[in-house]
């Protein structure tokens, strides 16, 4: 993200689109995915590249959200504070499976089994990072007032 005021509402515009950016990336690994395994494809090293570009994407994300300050910056309530705090603290662990998979993606022979589990895998964690984002997004929008869909909309323009 560029250098903006914190808690403007420029910033809140270029964090909601740093998200959309994700949620993007999210959905062609998702949908790359699919598409392979339903016509029983295998790509190991395809997967690798693929699970490596959505790591360095999420690590990104999730430094800008913590050295940004993410939520900091945001009229929450209570309840919407705590809910943040949890959020932020899940990143160690999403990032660590992330790490985990790639590893065996990396290292492993790429055979049926080792295509079949990290697919199984893969497609858990993107659920699990997809909700992670949408439980992100929905503090952040009752936060700023700012709905992503028209950021998306502004930025097509």
């Amino acid at each position: 993200m560029r250098e903006v005021e914190p808690g403007s509402r420029e910033w809140a515009q270029s964090v909601a689109q740093e998200h959309l950016l994700l949620e993007r990336e999210i959905a062609t690994v998702r949908q790359w995915w699919q598409e392979r395994d339903e016509l029983s494809l295998p790509g190991c090293r395809e997967m690798a590249s693929r699970v490596r570009r959505l790591r360095d994407r999420v690590v990104e994300h999730f430094a800008e959200e913590q050295i940004g300050g993410f939520f900091r910056h945001l009229a929450m309530s209570e309840q919407q504070s705590r809910r943040a705090c949890q959020l932020e603290a899940q990143h160690a662990t999403l990032r660590r499976r992330l790490d985990d998979l790639l590893q065996r993606l990396e290292s492993g022979a790429p055979d049926a089994a080792t295509w079949r589990g990290a697919g199984d895998e893969l497609d858990e964690f993107l659920a699990v990072l997809q909700e992670h984002e949408a439980n992100e997004n929905r503090i952040f929008a009752q936060s700023s007032g700012l709905e992503l869909q028209a950021v998306e909309e502004a930025s097509d323009e």
